[in-house]
């Protein structure tokens, strides 16, 4: 009864301390969507068939910086959601069941 409540314990500090960086994570990316970066890159999109080099230098890498961070979110919401599924199928009927499914969703990554 003890290692069954223990290991209870280890697995609800466990999803705490992953529940909390992916807040921190998601505030991250969420900040630095909301300081004016998206303005600004919309307002470069709109006239990037006349901007010099040096501007769409800028142009570019706050692409990748905003893309960066759509994905960082993306993956951030997504993975607690696989361990959360790993965690159901392995209390059914082990890690057969868990590699089962990682088998047939390999093509949704």
């Amino acid at each position: 009864m003890d290692i069954k409540e223990t290991h209870k314990e280890i697995q609800m500090q466990k999803r705490h301390k992953e529940k909390k960086l992916r807040n921190l994570a998601l505030q991250k990316s969420t900040d630095y969507m909301k300081d004016n970066n998206l303005d600004q890159f919309k307002e470069l999109f709109n006239k990037k068939d006349e901007l010099d080099d040096t501007e769409k230098k800028k142009f570019f890498e706050m692409k990748n910086e905003l893309k960066k961070a759509y994905i960082g979110q993306y993956r951030i919401l997504t993975t607690g959601w696989q361990t959360q599924k790993q965690e159901k199928l392995q209390g059914d009927k082990g890690q057969n069941k868990t590699a089962q499914y990682q088998k047939k969703h390999i093509l949704d990554d």
